[in-house]
């Protein structure tokens, strides 16, 4: 396989014996994939391929640990609710509903995945973690 895990993220968890221990160096590694909240509420907007879509790598997330957690590589899912970088006149509506009162930013996005690669969540893996200003609570 050319290039990294960086170059081709699904291609890093290969079945057999060892698949994935040529790809850990140093003993630890942090995943962490970006999902949506719509993998796991409904929603009337014309979105269930991508929630579908969200819903199947989350389930992916939710296997990797018992793989890879021995290890020393965790996975995390980071689901995001409503994000600034979306624009419309529904997005005001929908912005309002917030408990927050605002839509999400990449600057909130990075610092938790920041945060899910760091040493500080070393003991966290297999977890979705909903960044949505509370605007669903599971």
């Amino acid at each position: 396989m050319a290039g990294s895990c960086r170059d081709q993220p699904v291609r890093c968890h290969e079945p057999g014996a060892g698949g994935h221990r040529r790809h850990v160096r140093g003993g630890a590694g942090r995943i962490v994939q970006i999902s949506s909240g719509s993998a796991r509420a409904g929603s009337a907007t014309g979105i269930a391929l991508y929630g579908a879509a969200k819903s199947g790598v989350e389930g992916f997330i939710r296997h990797l640990p018992q793989e890879l957690a021995p290890l020393g590589v965790t996975a995390n899912t980071l689901a995001l609710g409503l994000q600034s970088n979306v624009a419309g006149e529904s997005t005001e509506v929908f912005a309002a509903k917030i408990p927050l009162h605002r839509l999400g930013t990449p600057e909130d996005a990075g610092a938790t995945a920041v945060y899910l690669a760091s040493p500080e969540a070393s003991w966290m893996t297999g977890q979705i973690l909903n960044l949505n200003g509370g605007s669903v609570t599971f």
